[in-house]
């Protein structure tokens, strides 16, 4: 992890685990990383970044095609 984060959230849908949000000291501010650590961008608050992440359902829906 970067010298930069000061905090790290879990991120659940219901009983699932679907990433977490950073929260970055410099200027990017929170940002969403899935459990498979891909980055889903950079928001200004953590809620923005939590939302950000894909629910269980899109992601079974995404693995059905």
């Amino acid at each position: 992890m970067s010298a930069g984060i000061t905090s790290m959230a879990s991120v659940y849908d219901g009983r699932q685990h679907v990433g977490y949000v950073l929260h970055h000291l410099d200027e990017r501010g929170f940002e969403a990383i899935d459990v498979e650590k891909r980055s889903y961008g950079t928001y200004a608050t953590h809620q923005e970044a939590a939302a950000a992440l894909p629910s269980i359902e899109k992601q079974n829906d995404d693995q059905s095609i």
